[in-house]
């Protein structure tokens, strides 16, 4: 073989959905993970660096928000740089892709951050009335590379980057206020696979060698539809892409996740890493994973029209899993920890100021079995927040609170994220781990009948029961997420697993005949279709329409205050009053199982050893552990017995 047709090796690196997590700490706990943040990442990143001369490293967004390192750090961020940039600048990153959660602290604030990256950011699809993108749309690398004999070569790596066209929904008040400012303008979101499709021809005649997508999208196999939300796979299908970075929805490929004739009909080669020969990967989240795609270029005979002279032979994509890699007892490298070191401490600062005492305690081990006090909490602030904000003319319509499940183990992929707050001493720390979204508050006007709705997207969360049958799976983690779980506070209700769910995972209508909720009412008397309630809520739930009820056109009340400084106040409030904070659960909502018979149902919790002296005192079923699940998490058997 000549020196002319050697083959060349390239690596791409991919991280998505780090939310900030950055350090090996538990901000919550207020102490050190072994092998946990991205400076732990750092050494599985360089182990992959060292086999491949030619490895570029890329970050799919969501990245500034979802841990104090990011929640919590605006103000350093301004004056002293942001902590996510300030270590992704020293692990050199190449090119990264905005999230939807990087708008959560409105766009000014993303806009004037956004440079302190030592690499390109590139969204395609966000857009100004113009159709002119906000940021740079793609980027072609131009890299020098190696081939397999020591030989230098032009390579010419094309990136798009792309988000979730709902952007403008999710965060409409941010957008919103950014359009109306003096130095904003109007934005607006283009679908994904017309954006791209934009673009193409453009690397394409540019010389790219390469074409990747940094996709901040997941895998949905359903139809293509415009504006999809998901449409990792649907890229994966166009002509002219190599590689497709996917992320969103935390879900890990290649991995058994995606081991079903399902996905094997739909191209998903588990071996390769491929979907429709497309090399793709999807890695998890918070750090904990890292992609690895492997491409061989063979030189083409001839160049093609644009100058392309490397063809594409093998592609193998795979994901490296930070505690398969790293050693935990292995010290972090102390360079990321230095760079990282003011921050740490400022955020630890901010997290132990102290609030007060609680003569409550606050766990989400069974959140999703039974009523507790983590949700009766925020419920009860975000009712005293509204009632002192709405105006007089709503004041007598009756008030009731939704609150989301966020710490009840993630999406079953992470057996530590759950609330954890024992009675005594609390600090700001306690408040950020009831609540951990920048969320705002905002009221809705509500009627009964969009009530109800509203309930059974929650409740479709649940496998439907088969009567007398024993070690069912009670939650339904495959096809549901349990930050679309509204717990309702303010009103009593049933909800019978015997029947089937009226939505899907993504709050599509799909059984009209299905019907969870039952005995829904207000102060012990039925709520009819006719009724109005005052909904006390946070902005993602009640400006974006996916709800029954919900939009921008019910709001009666949109606040800029976040949910958790609604806590915040909320707590000083009753201790001011009382010396304490205490919190009388109003356990207003069961399982209705007198279609049943004698049941069982197995969930999963978390992994603390303290869970099983809570569940045995707590629990309002009796439960037998049965095991740890692959997770981590552990499993218990609830008898579900009609009299509780």
């Amino acid at each position: 073989m000549t020196d002319a047709m050697i083959p060349l090796d390239i690596r791409l690196l991919a991280t998505t959905d780090l939310h900030a997590h950055l350090m090996n700490f538990d901000y919550y706990r207020d102490e050190t993970v072994p092998n946990f943040g991205l400076v732990a990442l750092a050494d599985v990143i360089e182990a992959a660096r060292s086999e491949v001369p030619n490895t570029f490293l890329f970050d799919n967004g969501d990245l500034i928000q979802g841990n104090p390192l990011g929640d919590y750090m605006r103000d350093y961020a301004l004056e002293t740089g942001h902590p996510v940039y300030l270590l992704m600048n020293q692990l050199g990153y190449d090119a990264a892709t905005l999230g939807n959660h990087e708008f959560n602290f409105g766009l000014p604030f993303l806009k004037t951050i956004l440079p302190q990256a030592n690499f390109p950011y590139l969204c395609a699809n966000l857009v100004n009335h113009k159709g002119v993108p906000w940021i740079t749309p793609y980027t072609i690398l131009e890299r020098n590379c190696t081939d397999r004999k020591g030989n230098s070569h032009p390579i010419n790596i094309g990136v798009i980057g792309v988000l979730p066209p709902q952007i403008t929904k999710w965060d409409k008040n941010h957008f919103d206020e950014y359009s109306g400012s003096d130095a904003g303008e109007k934005l607006t979101t283009i679908d994904i696979i017309a954006a791209v499709q934009r673009y193409l021809p453009e690397l394409k005649a540019k010389g790219a060698d390469i074409i990747m997508v940094l996709a901040h999208t997941g895998y949905d196999t359903d139809p293509y539809e415009v504006d999809k939300e998901n449409c990792a796979y649907h890229l994966t299908t166009l002509e002219g892409i190599d590689v497709v970075i996917a992320g969103h929805n935390h879900r890990r490929f290649p991995s058994h996740d995606f081991e079903t004739p399902h996905y094997r009909a739909h191209g998903f080669d588990l071996e390769r890493g491929l979907i429709n020969g497309t090399a793709s990967v999807m890695a998890g989240s918070w750090s904990r994973y890292l992609g690895v795609i492997d491409l061989t270029l063979t030189p083409r005979q001839q160049p093609t029209e644009s100058g392309s002279r490397w063809l594409i032979t093998e592609k193998k994509a795979a994901l490296w899993h930070l505690d398969e890699v790293r050693d935990p007892d292995k010290p972090i490298n102390p360079r990321y920890l230095e760079v990282l070191s003011g921050a740490h401490e400022a955020a630890r600062d901010i997290m132990n100021v102290p609030i007060g005492e609680a003569t409550s305690h606050y766990f989400s081990y069974l959140t999703l079995l039974q009523d507790d006090s983590c949700v009766q909490i925020v419920a009860d602030a975000q009712i005293y927040a509204a009632k002192a904000r709405l105006a007089p003319e709503y004041q007598n319509l009756p008030m009731i609170s939704a609150v989301p499940l966020f710490k009840v183990g993630s999406r079953k992929d992470d057996p530590t994220y759950f609330t954890e707050i024992p009675q005594g001493p609390i600090s700001f720390k306690d408040i950020a781990d009831l609540y951990v979204y920048p969320n705002q508050l905002v009221v809705l006007k509500l009627s009964g009948k969009n009530l109800r709705e509203w309930l059974e997207c929650c409740v479709s969360i649940y496998h439907t029961l088969t009567p007398n049958q024993a070690g069912q799976e009670l939650i339904n983690w495959e096809e549901y997420r349990s930050y679309n779980v509204d717990i309702m506070k303010g009103v009593e209700y049933h909800v019978d697993l015997s029947a089937p769910p009226r939505y899907d995972g993504d709050l599509k209508f799909i059984n009209a005949e299905a019907h969870r909720i039952s005995d829904l009412t207000y102060e012990g008397k039925p709520v009819t279709d006719e009724m109005e309630f005052m909904l006390a809520t946070n902005s993602y739930r009640a400006l974006v329409d996916r709800f029954p009820g919900a939009g921008k056109e019910n709001a009666v009340l949109i606040t800029t205050i976040e949910i958790p400084d609604v806590i915040r106040q909320f707590i000083e409030h009753e201790i001011a009053e009382t010396g304490v904070v205490e919190t009388i659960v109003a356990k207003n909502w069961h399982f209705d199982l007198t279609k049943l018979g004698n049941i069982s149902a197995v969930m999963e919790t978390s992994n603390h050893p303290r869970v099983h002296d809570y569940i045995a005192e707590e629990a309002i079923y009796p439960a037998t552990h049965v095991g740890v699940d692959p997770e981590g998490f552990n499993l218990f058997e609830f008898t579900l017995d009609p009299g509780n």
